[in-house]
């Protein structure tokens, strides 16, 4: 599946970008089924994704406010009883990070990682690598001294 993000803030010419979502290998985690239950659901056929749900539970025309991710959630891991385990609480940031931080860990290329998440800068794209979280052992142990 492919989607089009029509603007972002690093985006300055308004080209827009198209990204491809791979099926998951798993029902649970797969966003391709996920977003087609999501459209099914919504009856959303053009203009924006993600939209706002009324207290009627309608799903407006309106595209999400600015904040509207990062407050959903909050709430949701609130409700499933996670919380962060660093001193930030979670975040589409902390979600962002932690893409890139499992890729970079299960040795996916930068140039791949970067075309995922549209990191135009190698030095910005490692820094979101979370590097404590790579590896617990010294780098002397891992080439065998």
């Amino acid at each position: 599946m492919t989607i089009f993000i029509e603007r972002s803030k690093t985006d300055k010419a308004g080209e827009g970008a198209e990204i491809a979502i791979p099926h998951g290998r798993s029902e649970e985690t797969c966003a391709v089924r996920a977003l087609k239950a999501w459209l099914q659901a919504s009856k959303i056929s053009r203009g924006p994704l993600f939209r706002k749900i009324n207290k009627a539970g309608r799903v407006e025309v309106r595209r999400l406010g600015a904040d509207a991710l990062r407050s959903i959630l909050l709430m949701r891991a609130r409700q499933a009883g996670l919380q962060s385990k660093w001193q930030k609480p979670i975040s589409p940031h902390s979600l962002r990070a932690g893409f890139v931080t499992t890729a970079y860990g299960n040795g996916v290329l930068d140039e791949e990682i970067m075309r995922h998440t549209r990191h135009k800068s190698l030095a910005t794209m490692r820094s979101y690598v979370r590097r404590s979280k790579l590896s617990t052992s010294s780098p002397a142990g891992k080439i065998g001294l």
